[in-house]
């Protein structure tokens, strides 16, 4: 559930700092369950090496962490977004999947996070967490519920 509320063109907002960031802690690169917290559905304008499409930006939560991870929808993304699915536990291994983006908040995975540096637009150097691979396990489920 979203509890953000609207701001005014004209409003007073407090000064943001990362102390004060609560859903901001730099992880080490590694392995980490996530969840899924958000999904926000937009168009992704394109550029000179891809075209306009769809894109899904899903935010996870690690800890009190939160990262957001763009998906393009296009066929050259098809095996992060296969990835990500199988991660979650809504594909297996050989099946096809039909991209549910609107009841996957609340779904659980694993990813390798890693650090990504860049120069900020005020010519700081900063670092965030992205993420740098889905995972999911090659065995298939053994828990099946088979009548004898």
């Amino acid at each position: 559930m979203n509890t953000d509320s609207n701001i005014g063109w004209n409003d007073t907002i407090r000064l943001a700092s990362n102390a004060s960031n609560k859903n901001f802690s730099l992880l080490e690169d590694g392995e980490y369950d996530f969840t899924v917290v958000n999904v926000e559905k937009t168009i992704f304008e394109g550029n000179s090496k891809v075209p306009r499409c769809n894109k899904a930006v899903v935010t996870l939560a690690i800890g009190n962490t939160n990262i957001k991870t763009d998906f393009l929808l296009l066929q050259g993304s098809e095996f992060r977004i296969s990835s990500f699915y199988r991660s979650i536990g809504r594909a297996a291994s050989n099946d096809e999947v039909v991209m549910d983006w609107d009841h996957i908040v609340g779904a659980r995975g694993r990813a390798y996070i890693s650090t990504k540096s860049f120069t900020g637009r005020d010519g700081r150097e900063r670092e965030i967490n992205v993420v740098k691979k889905f995972l999911f396990s090659e065995v298939e489920d053994t828990n099946s519920f088979d009548e004898f």
